[in-house]
């Protein structure tokens, strides 16, 4: 092979390194799956590190030395261009050339004992089988590792900083003994010693998908366990829920229910010019009469239970309520109409209540519809700064971190369940949760 090709060869390996090392970093970081890798600076990157390779090869063996240069130039990228954590993007920055390191330092030197041939005489002689069987195997593998890391990663996984700091601290010590081996593989030394070197290189590798995979399974049950306990305490705040709800609907019926008997009452006293009794009656029960609101009736006692009682507390804190809905619930479960519509509700009622603008008209819309396919629940209330803006994640603002934010995750869950959609959006300074849920 002529000396001009395999310096191309060896540029366009150089360029490969570079793509897939942004390109692995930008889809670890990547939240929304609209984000194109190309208006990210990814190819920007990732050539920009072929460049530096190639400089740095003409001077040093680029497994050996440069490392952190490298490392820092794509944290910088990750710094300006993408979203994450420190500790996630320190990771995404810094996985890519340990995978690099151990890959290549591994089959550098089993190439080496294959070959019979020193790691300077393989790496720096001219151009021969070995040293390119060496190059192409080095990127194969280069890239199914970091490929297969990638779709492991893409899956759930919901780390704390501690698990990722252990993932970081082993990735530092291997990448620490890795270049140690290399710089003693450098010498001459016999194949014995090699293959040694060879075999700690595999025991490197072991350990550090040992280590990841151990810590994903656990992070893995212990999110289990959590949301096992979430779902058992939401089972039992909906029972609860409910059964308080249909209660303090029946109470409400059976005072409306005597209130007409009393009006009946007065009525008859009025129409016997009994005026003192019929005062005596009406003072007996104004107290009763300002207690009881219904601002909707529908089919279905639990909805018409949640949004009088919701409504009610609104207005006693202030906040104008307006509600337009359909009476047929049929197909939607009791549980699932109170996860959702009290998870709406109160969400649009803390959003108010936070507002701290007295001139601004505290305003809480709802409107569930309904045609021959889908439920629509529709939920607005006024905002005076974007709330994306300051909580794109829409994360609970409550102090009490551990027991609250599960209200967006259980109105998108039931839109899940029932093969519908959810959605929030902010328009004309109010902030919107739309729900669809399929009918069955």
């Amino acid at each position: 092979m002529s000396v001009v090709l395999w310096n191309m060869f060896e540029i366009l390996v150089n360029l490969y390194q570079g793509i897939i090392i942004s390109y692995f970093t930008f889809s670890f970081l990547r939240r929304d799956e609209t984000k194109d890798y190309h208006k990210s600076s990814g190819v920007v990157c990732g050539i920009v590190l072929a460049i530096i390779i190639t400089i740095m090869n003409s001077v040093i063996v680029f497994e050996s030395f440069g490392f952190m240069m490298f490392v820092v130039l794509v944290f910088l990228y990750t710094l300006i261009f993408l979203e994450g954590s420190l500790l996630r993007k320190l990771f995404a920055s810094l996985f890519p050339f340990v995978i690099i390191a151990i890959v290549s330092s591994f089959f550098i030197n089993f190439f080496s004992v294959l070959s019979n041939k020193s790691l300077s005489e393989l790496l720096l002689a001219t151009p021969n089988f070995y040293r390119f069987a060496c190059l192409l195997t080095v990127q194969l593998f280069i890239a199914y590792f970091l490929l297969t890391t990638l779709n492991s990663l893409k899956k759930k996984c919901n780390l704390y900083k501690s698990e990722w700091l252990l993932i970081f601290t082993i990735l530092i010590i291997s990448i620490v003994i890795a270049l140690f081996l290399n710089l003693i593989a450098l010498d001459d030394i016999i194949d014995r010693d090699r293959k040694f070197i060879v075999l700690s290189i595999i025991g490197l590798a072991v350990m550090n998908l040992v280590t990841y995979y151990l810590v994903v399974n656990l992070s893995a049950k212990n999110i289990a366990v959590k949301e096992n306990e979430l779902l058992k305490f939401q089972q039992a705040y909906e029972q609860q829920y409910i059964s308080n709800a249909k209660l303090e609907y029946e109470t409400i019926m059976k005072l409306k229910h005597d209130f007409k008997n009393n009006y009946a009452v007065i009525y008859a006293l009025l129409l016997d010019n009994n005026t003192e009794k019929a005062l005596h009656h009406i003072e007996q029960n104004i107290d009763r009469i300002n207690s009881i609101n219904s601002y909707i009736e529908t089919n279905n006692d639990i909805v018409n239970a949640i949004i009088n009682i919701k409504v009610t507390l609104a207005k006693t804190l202030g906040i104008q309520v307006s509600c337009l809905s359909v009476s047929d619930f049929s197909g939607i479960d009791d549980s699932d109409l109170c996860d959702l519509l009290s998870n709406m509700f109160e969400n649009a009622i803390t959003a108010c209540v936070k507002m701290k603008n007295e001139n601004v008209r505290k305003q809480i819309y709802l409107k569930i519809s309904s045609n021959d396919l889908r439920y629509t629940f529709s939920m607005k209330n006024t905002v005076f700064d974007s709330v994306f803006t300051s909580n794109p994640d829409l994360m609970t603002t409550k102090s009490d971190k551990e027991n609250h934010g599960y209200g967006t995750k259980i109105i998108r869950s039931v839109a899940t369940k029932y093969d519908g959609q959810c959605d929030f959006y902010e328009e004309d300074n109010f902030f919107c949760c739309t729900v669809t849920l399929s009918k069955k």
